[in-house]
């Protein structure tokens, strides 16, 4: 069903949302079977744009990865990863490195996913 309603972009309707922890891509990364979820959900701009911290950024693909390796969204570090985003040295808007972020938060999995 999710397959379905982000490729027919049917989805990309009610994906806003105030907190990252309820946006579709951390609900997928939550549940089990999640990585085909996860997925699919990278792939719709609208989905990523939601976790964008920069209105009009360019790069929505890199600001998606700060924000998931500072929450521990693993699942979601591993697809932007296979999908070939960059991982600097710094990225995080303050320059902290998305390691630190990742391990200061505890966020093991995510850690050995970098």
């Amino acid at each position: 069903l999710v397959r379905a309603l982000v490729q027919d972009k049917l989805a990309d309707v009610r994906l806003a949302t105030n907190d990252p922890e309820f946006s579709a891509i951390a609900i997928a990364n939550r549940s089990a079977g999640g990585k085909e979820m996860v997925e699919l959900l990278v792939s719709s701009d609208k989905a990523v744009r939601q976790l964008c911290f920069s209105r009009s950024t360019t790069r929505p693909l890199d600001e998606l990865m700060v924000t998931a390796c500072a929450r521990g969204w693993a699942l979601v570090v591993g697809e932007l990863i296979r999908r070939g985003v960059n991982v600097p040295a710094f990225q995080h808007p303050d320059r902290r490195t998305l390691l630190i972020d990742a391990v200061v938060n505890g966020h093991v999995e995510t850690a050995r996913a970098l």
